[in-house]
C-alpha cells in the first residue's frame, strides 16, 4: 500500500512539474523571437494541430517547430476559456496528468485519448490569456 501511495505522489509531482515547464517553455519562446507591434500570428497548419478545436479568438503569438507548437490567444473571457477547454475535451484530450483551478486561473494537461499529443492548457484570467502548447512526447 505504502508503495502504491509512493507511486502516485510521483505521478502527481511528475504531471504538476510538466506542466510548469510547459507553460516555461511557451513563455520562453514568445520571448526568444520577440514580438514587433506589426506581426500577425495565425493558426499553425500541422500535425499536431490537427482534431484541435480552431476558436476564433486573437492569437497574439504561435510557433511550430521540432514536434513543439504552441499558441497564445489574448483577450479571451473566463466563460470562452471555460467553454474552448470543454472543446478540447470533446476532441479526445482527456487522459488527465494534471488540472487545477485557482482564483480562476486553470492549468489542464492531458494526453489525447488515442496517445499520439500531449496538451499543456493554461488561462491566465488577470491577463485575459489562454494558451496550449501541444508535443508528440509520451510521459
Amino acid at each position: 500500500m505504502r508503495r502504491d501511495n509512493q507511486k502516485m505522489r510521483r505521478s502527481r509531482a511528475l504531471a504538476s512539474g510538466l506542466a510548469a515547464v510547459c507553460v516555461l517553455v511557451l513563455l520562453s519562446g514568445c520571448g526568444m523571437l520577440g514580438k514587433t507591434e506589426s506581426s500577425v500570428y495565425t493558426w499553425p497548419v500541422c500535425k499536431n494541430t490537427e482534431g484541435v478545436p480552431k476558436p476564433d479568438y486573437t492569437i497574439d503569438y504561435a510557433f511550430d517547430e521540432d514536434g513543439e507548437t504552441g499558441i497564445v490567444f489574448t483577450d479571451v473571457s473566463e466563460e470562452e476559456a471555460r467553454q474552448y477547454l470543454r472543446q478540447i475535451k470533446n476532441a479526445g484530450y482527456t487522459e488527465v496528468e494534471s488540472s487545477s483551478e485557482v482564483e480562476g486561473a486553470i492549468s489542464y494537461v492531458a494526453k489525447r485519448s488515442d496517445g499520439e499529443r500531449h496538451l499543456c492548457y493554461t488561462y491566465e484570467p488577470d491577463e485575459k490569456r489562454l494558451s496550449i502548447f501541444i508535443d508528440t512526447f509520451n510521459i
